[in-house]
């Protein structure tokens, strides 16, 4: 008997395919969790990379040997804690008040130039401790830091510039396209700790090849200063302390002060000379007639109608109480024709109110000295020199008169001209 075989309920059939689905998903899900098992082990592998790469950027393999990383970093720390900036830093000056000294990682972290470097407080303090300065502490638990108790800040500003005059050098000699980097490195080579470095700028702010360094140590300061033929890539460096450097400068400047004030002195001097010359030119001689024993109590007011009888009048000096005057005529030779005339007039006699008096024509050095006497009163009124004890009119007293005034010389003129000042600054006869 033949049998058939019973195909299975609906329900059975059902079941079965449900019983395929599962496999399916079950499959699928082993799949997806050994995919994210990759994944998750790649991302441990990359992150594991990374770590590794900053160990090594911090460390170099070696936690004794201070990496270019941390180089930066020491140095950007310990000029925020150093000499020059830490007295002028009033935000650190008022932190360091509150908790022994100690500053927070969190509150270095808004040093922007820090946090450029690194923003771990772990890569921080490791590169801090490896210092050779010894000027920062850290904290036990790495959270802060402090400059040492050791190395107090200098309690006043005599003290603290000494201090750092004492390690502040002047370097000369570095190509104008140098930048601070490299500066930088070139003085790490030389295995001296740096606390600031200056580039100096001419007024358009361009690099002029010298620099003022400060460092950490006056001996670092002595060494670079002490090194025969340094040299920054091929150029040979002058270098000096910067108490030397600024003593030198005083001395260049004292000298150079002294040269310009000796070079204008040869300038004045060639000015007078040549205007003592061109004066000299316009020397009219045998003008002036000088007349002694005059009378006391002589005006010079009454003089002048009498010596106007004997020629054309251009100037008289005459001081107060004083027995001689010299009167200076108009033309070459007018004085030998005005006192031939006063003895025409007085009939062989030089009369002054009523009183003989001798006459003389000025020749020779005392007419010259006359005149360079003459000239220099002209030169002192033309560079404003009314000053003195010589009234604003030339004269050798102190009063107030164009003329000389009051107890001084005074002077009488007919007018300007090459014989004379304006009458601005003399009486005039017009």
């Amino acid at each position: 008997m033949a049998t058939t075989e019973e195909k299975p309920m609906d329900a059975c059939g059902d079941a079965v395919e449900n019983g395929k689905t599962e496999t399916i998903k079950t499959e699928t899900t082993k799949t997806e969790a050994v995919k994210t098992d990759e994944v998750k082990t790649e991302e441990v592998k990359t992150e594991a990379v990374k770590t590794e790469t900053v160990k090594k950027e911090t460390t170099n393999g070696n936690s004794d040997e201070v990496s270019p990383l941390e180089k930066k970093i020491i140095r950007q720390v310990e000029y925020y804690f150093g000499d020059v900036n830490l007295g002028r830093d009033k935000f650190l000056m008022e932190e360091i008040k509150k908790d022994e000294g100690w500053i927070s990682l969190e509150t270095m972290m808004k040093f922007n130039r820090l946090t450029q470097l690194s923003t771990e407080a772990e890569v921080i303090c490791a590169a801090l401790k490896k210092s050779a300065v010894g000027l920062m502490e850290v904290s036990e638990d790495g959270s802060k830091i402090r400059r040492s108790i050791d190395m107090p800040l200098p309690d006043n500003d005599k003290e603290r510039s000494k201090a750092i005059m004492d390690r502040t050098i002047y370097a000369k000699g570095f190509p104008l396209d140098t930048t601070l980097d490299e500066v930088q490195e070139f003085f790490d080579t030389l295995e001296c700790n740096t606390e600031q470095i200056s580039m100096r700028r001419d007024v358009e702010r361009k690099f002029k090849g010298s620099i003022f360094v400060i460092f950490s140590k006056p001996e670092d300061a002595k060494k670079v200063v002490d090194t025969d033929d340094l040299k920054f890539k091929e150029n040979d460096l002058i270098k000096m302390l910067k108490l030397d450097y600024n003593e030198k400068k005083i001395e260049e400047k004292k000298q150079q002060r002294e040269k310009q004030t000796e070079e204008k002195e040869e300038r004045a001097k060639e000015r007078e000379e040549e205007q003592k010359k061109k004066q000299e030119d316009n020397i009219t001689k045998g003008a002036i007639l000088k007349l002694t024993g005059l009378p006391e109590g002589l005006r010079i007011e009454t003089m002048k109608e009498g010596f106007r009888e004997w020629g054309t009048v251009n100037w008289v000096d005459y001081e107060k109480d004083a027995d001689f005057c010299k009167v200076r005529y108009d033309g070459e030779g007018s004085a030998t024709a005005a006192l031939e005339k006063a003895k025409e007039v007085g009939e062989g006699k030089i009369m002054v109110n009523e009183k003989e008096v001798e006459g003389a024509v000025l020749e020779g050095d005392e007419e010259k000295e006359h005149w360079e006497d003459f000239f220099q009163q002209l030169r002192r009124r033309s560079q404003g020199g009314h000053r003195g004890g010589r009234g604003r009119g030339g004269g050798r007293g102190r009063g107030r008169g164009r003329g000389g005034g009051r107890g001084g010389k005074r002077s009488f003129s007919r007018g300007g001209g090459r014989d004379g000042p304006d009458s601005k600054r003399s009486r005039s006869d017009d």
